[in-house]
């Protein structure tokens, strides 16, 4: 007897998930879990940001429809992460200026955006028309947020690279980076690496974030020291510049770099001695430099492959 009424209560619990999930599915609570997990990562995202877009009354701009964000924060947040076409995003920028012309901060760096911008889908491909442009961009930019110190000493910058790197100016860039120096010192870089061709990543066996791990992050004034090392056609004037990182920058990645420039300008296929003053300098500075041990082995390969002098 119990032995059946166990079994029959069993029929009856089946009876009744049966009679639920039927209910639920017609309801259309069918179950939605994704099979992977990189496609419930992927859904957990996607659904977080479409949910906040997909509220927002869109406003058509230069053929694009956008959102309307309530902050200026928010849209400038949309333009970096959720547009990829160039043309679009310019587009996206553009509405940011008009609709808050009172958030400096944010219609600051959504004009240095556009600035760079100008110069083409590929920097490399930019010609001398863009290249002015995209100049005369930033110098507006120096003029209307001369108030933010920090999106100055990056156009600044932004200047000095144009003119060295894309028009071969070397002189006006190098006048833009000592201004960088003088009017701009120790302006933080908020990235891992200011622009995408900059060798200021870590290796695989340094840290993974150098700007944000360092206790002393980037700053833009380092920079325009290491550009000058690498683009002066004065030997006297690259060395003043490496004395001020090894100064104000002793260990950062900058310093570094310029170390590796001027080792390996150094006329070794002539056979002549390594400046003592520089090999000094660069295994000095190998011994604090924690945060990339493949450019300590290249300031190491380049000491080991010169010539020393006798009794050195």
């Amino acid at each position: 007897m119990s032995r059946f009424f166990h079994t029959g209560f069993c029929c009856l619990f089946l009876l009744i998930i049966l009679v639920i999930s039927f209910f639920f599915k017609a309801c259309g609570y069918e179950s939605q879990v994704p099979t992977r997990i990189s496609e419930q990562t992927e859904t957990v995202i996607t659904t977080k940001v479409m949910s906040k877009i997909m509220t927002k009354v869109m406003t058509r701009f230069e053929g694009y429809d956008i959102p309307q964000f309530q902050t200026a924060k928010a849209h400038l947040d949309y333009a970096g992460s959720l547009v990829s076409d160039s043309r679009h995003k310019a587009a996206v920028l553009k509405l940011l200026l008009s609709r808050f012309p009172g958030s400096r901060k944010e219609t600051g760096k959504a004009a240095m955006e556009l600035a760079y911008l100008g110069l083409g889908d590929d920097y490399r491909l930019a010609g001398r028309k863009e290249c002015e442009n995209a100049l005369d961009a930033y110098e507006k930019i120096m003029t209307i947020y001369s108030d933010f110190p920090g999106i100055c000493a990056k156009a600044c910058w932004y200047m000095g690279w144009i003119y060295t790197d894309l028009l071969n100016d070397h002189e006006r860039g190098i006048r833009m980076y000592l201004k960088v120096r003088e009017l701009y010192p120790k302006q933080n870089i908020k990235a891992v690496s200011p622009v995408p061709w900059l060798p200021l990543v870590s290796d695989d066996e340094g840290v993974k974030n150098p700007v944000v791990n360092r206790k002393k992050p980037f700053t833009w004034d380092s920079l325009a020291l290491l550009e000058i090392v690498k683009n002066s056609r004065k030997t006297d004037q690259r060395f003043s510049a490496l004395a001020l990182l090894r100064k104000d920058y002793p260990e950062s990645l900058p310093t570094g770099f310029a170390l590796l420039s001027l080792l390996a300008d150094m006329p070794v296929n002539q056979n002549l001695p390594v400046n003592q003053n520089l090999k000094g300098a660069a295994l000095a500075y190998i011994k604090i430099n924690k945060a990339n041990m493949r450019l300590n082995n290249d300031i190491t390969s380049i000491l080991s492959n010169a010539r020393q002098p006798k009794g050195f």
